[in-house]
Protein backbone atom coordinates (compact mmCIF):
# COMPACT_ATOMS: atom_id res chain seq x y z
CA UNK A 1 0.00 0.00 0.00
CA UNK A 2 2.89 2.27 0.72
CA UNK A 3 3.85 2.65 -3.28
CA UNK A 4 0.27 3.23 -4.02
CA UNK A 5 -0.06 5.95 -1.58
CA UNK A 6 3.22 7.11 -2.96
CA UNK A 7 1.61 7.59 -6.33
CA UNK A 8 -1.15 8.98 -5.72
CA UNK A 9 0.44 11.68 -4.05
CA UNK A 10 3.27 11.96 -5.83
CA UNK A 11 6.11 14.56 -5.88
CA UNK A 12 8.98 14.20 -8.49
CA UNK A 13 10.48 17.14 -6.96
CA UNK A 14 12.00 14.78 -4.18
CA UNK A 15 11.89 11.49 -6.27
CA UNK A 16 15.44 9.99 -7.07
CA UNK A 17 16.04 8.74 -10.54
CA UNK A 18 16.17 5.33 -9.51
CA UNK A 19 12.59 6.00 -7.21
CA UNK A 20 11.84 7.30 -10.33
CA UNK A 21 12.38 4.07 -12.57
CA UNK A 22 10.91 1.56 -9.41
CA UNK A 23 7.65 3.41 -9.43
CA UNK A 24 7.18 3.52 -13.18
CA UNK A 25 7.71 -0.25 -13.26
CA UNK A 26 4.80 -0.25 -10.75
CA UNK A 27 2.85 2.14 -12.48
CA UNK A 28 3.11 -0.71 -15.96
CA UNK A 29 2.42 -3.58 -13.15
CA UNK A 30 -1.06 -1.99 -12.08
CA UNK A 31 -2.08 -0.65 -15.59
CA UNK A 32 -1.46 -4.29 -16.55
CA UNK A 33 -3.51 -5.27 -13.59
CA UNK A 34 -6.37 -3.09 -14.38
CA UNK A 35 -6.53 -4.55 -17.55
CA UNK A 36 -6.31 -8.43 -16.73
CA UNK A 37 -9.40 -7.64 -14.57
CA UNK A 38 -11.23 -5.27 -17.34
CA UNK A 39 -11.23 -2.13 -14.59
CA UNK A 40 -10.73 1.18 -15.96
CA UNK A 41 -7.36 2.78 -15.27
CA UNK A 42 -7.68 5.39 -12.42
CA UNK A 43 -6.96 9.30 -13.54
CA UNK A 44 -4.26 9.49 -11.06
CA UNK A 45 -2.75 6.20 -12.07
CA UNK A 46 -2.46 8.22 -15.77
CA UNK A 47 -1.42 11.29 -14.27
CA UNK A 48 1.44 9.59 -11.88
CA UNK A 49 2.57 7.57 -15.61
CA UNK A 50 3.15 11.38 -17.36
CA UNK A 51 4.52 12.69 -14.29
CA UNK A 52 6.95 9.92 -13.95
CA UNK A 53 8.46 10.01 -17.78
CA UNK A 54 8.63 13.35 -17.89
CA UNK A 55 10.48 13.30 -14.65
CA UNK A 56 12.97 10.49 -15.60
CA UNK A 57 13.29 12.08 -19.46
CA UNK A 58 14.66 15.38 -17.53
CA UNK A 59 16.79 13.81 -15.32
CA UNK A 60 18.07 11.65 -18.05
CA UNK A 61 19.30 15.00 -20.16
CA UNK A 62 20.37 16.32 -17.17
CA UNK A 63 22.83 14.01 -16.31
CA UNK A 64 23.79 13.77 -20.22
CA UNK A 65 24.02 17.65 -20.64
CA UNK A 66 26.41 17.16 -17.40
CA UNK A 67 28.58 14.65 -18.81
CA UNK A 68 28.76 16.64 -22.17
CA UNK A 69 29.69 19.21 -20.43
CA UNK A 70 32.65 17.87 -18.57
CA UNK A 71 33.83 16.13 -21.54
CA UNK A 72 34.04 19.59 -23.46
CA UNK A 73 35.90 21.15 -20.54
CA UNK A 74 38.39 17.70 -20.47
CA UNK A 75 38.78 18.11 -24.25
CA UNK A 76 39.45 22.11 -23.55
CA UNK A 77 42.44 21.06 -21.12
CA UNK A 78 44.31 18.84 -24.12
CA UNK A 79 44.37 21.85 -26.32
CA UNK A 80 48.13 23.30 -26.78
CA UNK A 81 48.60 26.73 -26.26
CA UNK A 82 48.80 27.54 -30.06
CA UNK A 83 45.38 25.64 -30.45
CA UNK A 84 43.97 27.66 -27.77
CA UNK A 85 44.58 30.60 -29.05
CA UNK A 86 44.00 29.56 -32.78
CA UNK A 87 40.17 28.91 -31.08
CA UNK A 88 40.26 32.10 -29.45
CA UNK A 89 40.97 34.16 -32.80
CA UNK A 90 38.16 32.53 -34.22
CA UNK A 91 35.69 33.24 -31.79
CA UNK A 92 36.79 37.00 -31.90
CA UNK A 93 36.43 37.29 -35.67
CA UNK A 94 32.94 36.11 -35.53
CA UNK A 95 31.91 38.53 -32.51
CA UNK A 96 33.70 41.29 -34.21
CA UNK A 97 31.68 40.04 -37.49
CA UNK A 98 28.56 40.16 -36.09
CA UNK A 99 26.33 43.38 -36.38
CA UNK A 100 25.58 45.40 -33.35
CA UNK A 101 22.43 46.06 -31.61
CA UNK A 102 21.79 48.57 -29.46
Amino acid sequence: MILLNELRKLDTDIVTLDEAIALSAFTKQLRASYGEHNAEVPDWLNDAEKKLVRHINNQLADSRAERLSKLRAQRERTLSPAERREKLEAEIAQLEGQPRTN
